[in-house]
């Protein structure tokens, strides 16, 4: 019943038709009928650094930073949740079809080999920098410990440009 609903729901039906990894930050918002609150261009980062998500609207609505308000830095961003999760997913996947087979050196080979050909295909789609995995025979018979190290991709946010105005020399191509 408020402006805030319509605001709300075109954000989530953002996220929700991105695919995993792919970020919101600056793109359009379509679905509501107006912001209950403008922000200046100088208060959004402001704003970015409070755990609020802003909204900016010039011609159109777009989203400024893509986040949750999860104040973890490892989770503050959507599309890192989103990759995070899905590696989640894969691995409770892997890891069931491996419950109840013997507890041998080569079915922890395997265990390990799966979850390694997965990550890769995380990487290979520029979804991680890189991986680790680690898997080991656990304190019991009954037992396998796992360590598994994500490092997801980057996205550039905010660039800063630099012009200095003056005399150009050029040299060989270097200004």
């Amino acid at each position: 019943e408020t402006e805030e609903a319509y605001t709300i729901g075109a954000l989530v039906g953002k996220q929700a038709s991105k695919a995993l990894g792919d970020s919101t930050t600056y793109e359009s918002l379509n679905g509501f009928t107006s912001l209950r609150t403008s922000y200046l261009n100088t208060e959004i980062q402001t704003l970015v650094d409070k755990q609020v998500l802003p909204l900016k609207e010039s011609g159109g609505v777009k989203v400024i930073k893509d986040m949750t308000t999860s104040t973890d830095p490892q989770f503050e961003r959507i599309y890192a949740s989103e990759i995070v999760d899905e590696a989640t997913e894969i691995s409770r996947q892997i890891s069931e079809n491996f419950t109840g087979e013997k507890n041998t050196e080569d079915n922890r080979l395997l265990l390990r080999e799966s979850h390694t050909s997965s990550y890769e295909e995380l990487s290979d789609d520029d979804l991680l920098e890189d991986y680790y995995v680690q898997v080991e025979k656990g304190a019991t018979d009954f037992e396998v410990d796992m360590t598994i190290g994500l490092d997801v991709i980057g996205l550039m946010d905010f660039i800063d440009v630099e012009i200095i105005i003056g005399d150009v020399v050029r040299n060989g191509g270097v200004a």
